[in-house]
Formats: C-alpha cells, sequence, structure tokens
C-alpha cells in the first residue's frame, strides 16, 4: 500500500470531538485559563473554582483523570488556591540569599509571574503537565486502544496528544534517531515528551531530543533517565508563535 502524500483525515472533527474538548477544558485550566489568569493578577482562583472547571462540562476533565493521579489534583489545588490568595511577591529569596517562600509561597516573576508554592514548585505545571501525561490524557488514549482500534480512535488518539504528528522512525534499540513530524500544526501548544518504554532500571538511559521549526533548529536537551516508565516532559512549543519554552520535569507512571 502506497501511504498519502498529505495527511488527511475527513471525519476528524467528528470523530475526535470528545478529545478535542478535553484537550480545550484541560488549556481552560491549566493553560492560558484561570490558573494562568491568577498568577497573572486578572482573575481569583479559589479551590472552589477550580474544581468547577475540573468538573465541567461532558466529558469532564476530572471524569479520565486516573484514581493515583486524582490526590494530586486534590492537593495542588489546596496548593494553588492558598498562592493565589498569597499574590505577588518580590522575591521568595531573602536578602541573604535564603529560601524565605512564607507561609504559601506566592506570585513572582514580573511579566512572567509563576504562582510558586512554599516548597518552590510551580504549581500550575503540576496540573497541566501531570494531566496532558499520565494522569488522564496519557491513560486516555492507552483506554483508547482496549477495544477495536479503527479511523475515529486514531482520529482521537491524535487530537490528545496534538494535531497531525507522523512517527517517521520509530526507535526500538537505543540507537536512534527517532523523528516524529507535524506538517499542519492546529494552533495551540505542544509538548513535547519522551517515555522510558523497556530496559532495565537503574542503568540510565540517555535521551537527546532536538526541536526543528521550518528545518531549523530552535532548541536541544539532553537528560539521563534512570528507571523504566519515566516520563520526561521536555518542553513546549507555542503555535502559530513557534516559541519553544523547556518544561524538564519527569514523572515515572504507573
Amino acid at each position: 500500500m502506497t501511504p498519502p502524500s498529505t495527511w488527511a483525515a475527513p471525519d476528524f472533527a467528528a470523530n475526535a470531538a470528545n478529545a478535542l474538548a478535553l484537550r480545550a477544558r484541560l488549556e481552560a485550566l491549566a493553560g492560558t485559563g484561570i490558573m494562568r489568569t491568577a498568577e497573572q493578577g486578572t482573575s481569583t482562583a479559589l479551590l472552589s473554582e477550580l474544581n468547577a472547571v475540573l468538573n465541567a462540562e461532558t466529558p469532564s476533565l476530572a471524569s479520565v483523570v486516573t484514581p493515583a493521579f486524582l490526590p494530586v489534583i486534590t492537593d495542588s489545588f489546596e496548593e494553588f488556591a492558598e498562592v493565589a490568595a498569597a499574590g505577588p511577591v518580590a522575591s521568595l529569596i531573602d536578602g541573604g540569599g535564603q529560601w524565605a517562600p512564607g507561609a504559601a509561597g506566592g506570585i513572582t516573576g514580573g511579566t512572567g509571574a509563576r504562582g510558586i508554592n512554599e516548597g518552590g514548585i510551580e504549581v500550575r505545571q503540576i496540573v497541566h503537565k501531570g494531566l496532558f501525561t499520565g494522569g488522564a490524557f496519557y491513560s486516555e488514549a492507552v483506554r483508547l486502544t482496549t477495544g477495536t482500534i479503527n479511523e475515529a480512535t486514531i482520529d482521537s488518539i491524535a487530537a490528545l496528544w496534538g494535531g497531525n504528528p507522523t512517527l517517521d522512525v520509530d526507535d526500538t534499540d537505543g540507537i536512534g534517531p527517532e523523528t516524529i513530524t507535524v506538517t499542519e500544526a492546529l494552533a495551540g501548544r505542544y509538548t513535547v515528551g519522551v517515555h522510558v518504554f523497556g530496559g532495565s532500571s537503574g542503568v540510565g538511559v540517555k535521551c537527546n531530543v532536538k526541536v526543528f521549526i521550518n528545518s531549523s533548529l530552535r532548541a536541544e536537551y539532553e537528560k539521563t533517565l534512570p528507571n523504566n516508565r519515566d516520563f520526561w516532559t521536555v518542553a513546549d512549543i507555542m503555535v502559530p508563535s513557534s516559541l519553544v519554552n523547556e518544561v524538564d520535569t519527569v514523572t515515572t507512571l504507573p
């Protein structure tokens, strides 16, 4: 069979309606929505408001959160509400260079303001990246493959994880490179991630990620992942601005 020269999914909007709705609800919660606008000082983020967004509409984000990750969301919402209530702080570091966040941290960073809790964690990213990866969307994508895999299944998985990506080279021996191409990216945020699917825990897998936009190298990252099922959230690519923002968080999937 000769594959088509261009990607096509004539029933994509209908097939992927639920997946696209989940992406939009994640954006409304932790992307550009309530948590981000609270960091920017243009909205509140009361605990009740965060839970309302999580449980809004059908399908809701809450409906795809894994039981293992739900306590993380609960704790993160409580932490973020405290951070938002603490409001802007000039710095979380005192004059002697020591960590001094107070009882609840606060919002710091000027125009790039971020909500940081008393432990130094950017709480919104825990919610956003956690739900996008193993906490919800990754698990939902896996769930979609448990039945009959058809065009609707593929469209839904594509919508959960981006626009029209193609895995050009699937490398399983560790030599590489493995390449993924997106030729017609929809406007939005695209998260680059690396998943260790095999190997020996404790040995470590050295990963190198390069991001090309219009054939130009825009960013390069390197990290060693020590365990099976480690998921490294590398960076976010913004479309259409072409901004590449490093994330650099690692979680171990259940």
